[in-house]
Protein backbone atom coordinates (compact mmCIF):
# COMPACT_ATOMS: atom_id res chain seq x y z
CA UNK A 1 0.00 0.00 0.00
CA UNK A 2 1.23 3.75 -0.81
CA UNK A 3 1.41 6.16 1.92
CA UNK A 4 -0.38 8.38 -0.10
CA UNK A 5 -3.22 7.84 -2.60
CA UNK A 6 -3.69 10.42 -6.03
CA UNK A 7 -5.96 13.01 -5.06
CA UNK A 8 -5.02 12.99 -1.52
CA UNK A 9 -5.05 16.53 0.03
CA UNK A 10 -1.92 16.75 2.64
CA UNK A 11 -2.42 19.65 5.47
CA UNK A 12 -4.78 21.47 3.05
CA UNK A 13 -1.61 22.40 1.10
CA UNK A 14 -0.82 19.75 -1.34
CA UNK A 15 -2.83 17.91 -3.68
CA UNK A 16 -1.01 14.68 -4.77
CA UNK A 17 -0.98 13.97 -8.54
CA UNK A 18 0.51 10.67 -9.07
CA UNK A 19 3.39 8.24 -7.43
CA UNK A 20 6.75 8.68 -9.49
CA UNK A 21 8.70 6.55 -7.71
CA UNK A 22 10.77 5.02 -4.31
CA UNK A 23 13.58 4.16 -2.62
CA UNK A 24 14.66 1.86 0.38
CA UNK A 25 13.61 4.80 2.45
CA UNK A 26 10.89 7.02 0.99
CA UNK A 27 8.32 7.28 -1.57
CA UNK A 28 8.83 10.42 -4.60
CA UNK A 29 5.27 11.88 -5.48
CA UNK A 30 4.35 14.77 -7.87
CA UNK A 31 2.11 17.31 -5.72
CA UNK A 32 0.13 20.45 -6.43
CA UNK A 33 0.53 23.68 -4.27
CA UNK A 34 -2.39 25.22 -3.44
CA UNK A 35 -0.06 28.46 -4.52
CA UNK A 36 2.94 27.72 -5.41
CA UNK A 37 2.26 25.12 -8.19
CA UNK A 38 3.81 21.50 -8.93
CA UNK A 39 6.48 20.28 -6.39
CA UNK A 40 8.16 16.75 -5.72
CA UNK A 41 7.10 15.35 -1.66
CA UNK A 42 9.00 12.82 -0.61
CA UNK A 43 7.82 11.21 1.92
CA UNK A 44 9.30 8.87 4.36
CA UNK A 45 8.23 5.47 4.52
CA UNK A 46 9.18 5.25 8.58
CA UNK A 47 6.52 6.26 10.76
CA UNK A 48 6.15 7.42 14.13
CA UNK A 49 9.64 9.21 14.10
CA UNK A 50 10.13 11.84 16.64
CA UNK A 51 11.81 15.44 15.64
CA UNK A 52 15.20 14.42 16.03
CA UNK A 53 15.09 11.18 14.26
CA UNK A 54 13.46 13.11 11.44
CA UNK A 55 16.08 15.80 10.91
CA UNK A 56 18.66 12.95 11.10
CA UNK A 57 16.65 12.02 7.39
CA UNK A 58 17.01 15.49 5.59
CA UNK A 59 20.76 15.24 5.07
CA UNK A 60 19.82 14.59 1.27
CA UNK A 61 16.92 17.68 1.27
CA UNK A 62 19.55 19.82 2.94
CA UNK A 63 21.81 18.98 -0.50
CA UNK A 64 19.02 19.36 -2.28
CA UNK A 65 18.14 22.27 -1.45
CA UNK A 66 20.99 23.82 -3.26
CA UNK A 67 19.49 23.18 -6.33
CA UNK A 68 15.93 24.09 -5.19
CA UNK A 69 14.70 26.15 -2.52
CA UNK A 70 14.75 25.84 1.26
CA UNK A 71 12.90 23.08 2.44
CA UNK A 72 9.66 22.65 3.51
CA UNK A 73 9.08 19.69 6.30
CA UNK A 74 5.94 18.85 8.30
CA UNK A 75 6.26 16.90 10.80
CA UNK A 76 2.52 15.17 10.93
CA UNK A 77 -0.02 14.16 8.37
CA UNK A 78 -2.50 11.91 8.17
CA UNK A 79 -1.28 8.98 5.58
CA UNK A 80 -4.05 7.99 4.03
CA UNK A 81 -7.75 7.55 4.44
CA UNK A 82 -7.06 3.84 5.15
CA UNK A 83 -3.71 4.17 7.94
CA UNK A 84 -4.13 5.76 10.98
CA UNK A 85 -2.70 9.20 11.70
CA UNK A 86 1.43 8.63 12.32
CA UNK A 87 4.01 11.47 13.13
CA UNK A 88 6.33 10.88 9.12
CA UNK A 89 8.25 13.47 7.73
CA UNK A 90 8.44 14.54 4.48
CA UNK A 91 10.08 17.37 2.38
CA UNK A 92 8.94 19.32 -0.85
CA UNK A 93 11.04 21.19 -3.20
CA UNK A 94 10.75 24.36 -4.95
CA UNK A 95 12.63 26.33 -7.06
CA UNK A 96 15.30 29.33 -6.67
CA UNK A 97 18.56 29.88 -8.71
CA UNK A 98 22.00 28.59 -7.69
CA UNK A 99 23.62 25.60 -6.78
CA UNK A 100 23.71 23.19 -9.13
CA UNK A 101 27.33 23.72 -9.47
CA UNK A 102 28.34 23.27 -6.07
CA UNK A 103 26.28 19.90 -5.69
CA UNK A 104 28.32 18.55 -9.27
CA UNK A 105 31.60 19.66 -7.42
CA UNK A 106 30.22 18.09 -4.32
CA UNK A 107 29.41 14.92 -6.16
CA UNK A 108 32.95 14.79 -7.95
CA UNK A 109 34.43 14.98 -4.26
CA UNK A 110 31.93 11.85 -3.63
CA UNK A 111 33.42 10.67 -6.37
CA UNK A 112 36.85 10.22 -5.76
CA UNK A 113 36.36 8.14 -2.64
CA UNK A 114 33.57 5.79 -4.35
CA UNK A 115 32.76 5.65 -8.06
CA UNK A 116 29.78 4.40 -7.53
CA UNK A 117 27.85 7.05 -5.13
CA UNK A 118 24.94 8.83 -5.44
CA UNK A 119 24.02 12.27 -3.43
CA UNK A 120 20.47 13.01 -4.63
CA UNK A 121 17.85 10.90 -6.24
CA UNK A 122 17.31 11.21 -10.14
CA UNK A 123 13.62 11.63 -9.94
CA UNK A 124 13.69 14.54 -7.58
CA UNK A 125 16.19 16.28 -9.42
CA UNK A 126 14.46 15.99 -12.60
CA UNK A 127 11.14 17.40 -11.61
CA UNK A 128 13.21 20.82 -10.45
CA UNK A 129 15.25 20.89 -13.76
CA UNK A 130 11.44 20.72 -15.48
CA UNK A 131 9.90 23.23 -12.96
CA UNK A 132 12.77 25.65 -14.14
CA UNK A 133 11.85 24.93 -17.89
CA UNK A 134 8.85 25.67 -17.32
CA UNK A 135 8.98 28.83 -15.75
CA UNK A 136 11.35 29.77 -18.37
CA UNK A 137 14.28 29.99 -16.82
CA UNK A 138 16.15 27.42 -19.70
CA UNK A 139 19.64 28.26 -18.76
CA UNK A 140 19.57 27.29 -15.30
CA UNK A 141 17.06 24.29 -16.31
CA UNK A 142 20.41 23.40 -18.47
CA UNK A 143 22.60 23.46 -15.28
CA UNK A 144 20.10 21.23 -13.41
CA UNK A 145 20.00 18.69 -16.09
CA UNK A 146 23.93 18.41 -16.73
CA UNK A 147 23.99 17.39 -13.16
CA UNK A 148 21.65 14.97 -13.65
CA UNK A 149 23.18 13.41 -16.53
CA UNK A 150 26.44 13.58 -14.63
CA UNK A 151 24.88 11.22 -11.59
CA UNK A 152 23.20 8.94 -13.98
CA UNK A 153 24.81 8.32 -16.85
CA UNK A 154 22.98 5.47 -18.19
CA UNK A 155 19.75 6.80 -17.70
CA UNK A 156 18.09 7.65 -21.31
CA UNK A 157 15.64 9.81 -19.17
CA UNK A 158 18.40 11.94 -18.24
CA UNK A 159 19.72 12.39 -21.66
CA UNK A 160 16.13 12.77 -22.72
CA UNK A 161 15.87 15.79 -20.76
CA UNK A 162 18.79 17.31 -21.47
CA UNK A 163 18.32 17.24 -25.26
CA UNK A 164 15.05 19.11 -25.05
CA UNK A 165 16.67 21.95 -22.91
CA UNK A 166 19.51 22.05 -25.33
CA UNK A 167 17.40 22.00 -28.15
CA UNK A 168 14.69 24.89 -26.57
CA UNK A 169 18.31 26.64 -26.02
CA UNK A 170 19.27 26.69 -29.60
CA UNK A 171 22.12 24.35 -28.67
CA UNK A 172 21.30 22.02 -31.55
CA UNK A 173 24.68 20.05 -31.50
CA UNK A 174 24.16 19.19 -28.00
CA UNK A 175 20.56 18.51 -28.40
CA UNK A 176 21.43 15.65 -31.02
CA UNK A 177 24.16 14.29 -28.65
CA UNK A 178 22.25 13.63 -26.08
CA UNK A 179 19.02 12.33 -28.14
CA UNK A 180 21.36 9.85 -29.80
CA UNK A 181 22.62 8.21 -26.52
CA UNK A 182 19.32 8.37 -25.15
CA UNK A 183 18.33 6.00 -28.11
CA UNK A 184 21.05 4.40 -27.55
CA UNK A 185 20.76 3.40 -24.27
CA UNK A 186 16.98 2.42 -24.92
CA UNK A 187 17.94 0.07 -27.81
CA UNK A 188 20.97 -1.24 -25.93
CA UNK A 189 18.50 -2.76 -22.84
CA UNK A 190 21.60 -3.53 -21.12
CA UNK A 191 20.39 -0.58 -18.06
CA UNK A 192 16.76 0.68 -16.73
CA UNK A 193 15.38 3.85 -18.85
CA UNK A 194 15.79 5.54 -15.84
CA UNK A 195 17.37 4.99 -12.07
CA UNK A 196 13.39 5.12 -10.78
CA UNK A 197 11.72 3.38 -13.24
CA UNK A 198 12.08 0.90 -16.39
CA UNK A 199 8.25 -0.07 -17.65
CA UNK A 200 7.79 -0.32 -21.23
CA UNK A 201 5.31 2.84 -21.50
CA UNK A 202 7.81 4.77 -19.94
CA UNK A 203 10.36 3.74 -22.65
CA UNK A 204 7.92 4.28 -25.13
CA UNK A 205 7.94 8.16 -24.00
CA UNK A 206 10.95 8.45 -23.72
CA UNK A 207 11.39 7.58 -27.30
CA UNK A 208 8.94 9.41 -28.61
CA UNK A 209 10.52 12.88 -27.32
CA UNK A 210 13.96 12.05 -28.40
CA UNK A 211 13.10 10.67 -31.78
CA UNK A 212 10.37 14.15 -31.67
CA UNK A 213 13.52 15.86 -31.14
CA UNK A 214 15.99 14.21 -33.77
CA UNK A 215 13.31 14.98 -36.45
CA UNK A 216 13.48 18.78 -35.37
CA UNK A 217 17.18 18.82 -35.56
CA UNK A 218 16.77 17.38 -39.01
CA UNK A 219 17.75 19.63 -41.96
CA UNK A 220 15.56 21.41 -43.60
CA UNK A 221 13.03 20.85 -40.96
Amino acid sequence: MRLLEEGQTVRDTYEVERFLGEGAFAEVYRVKHRFLGRQAMKVFKRVGMNLEEIHEMLGEAILLSRIGTPILCVYSMQMSSKRRRATCGYFTMENIPGGAVQVAQRLAEARRKDPQVQLFPEITASIVGQDFMREGDVKYGIEVFKLVAVAYPDSADANDNLAGAYLKDGQKDLAKQHAEKALAILDSHKVPASSWTDTDEYRGEIRRDTEKILKQLAPGS
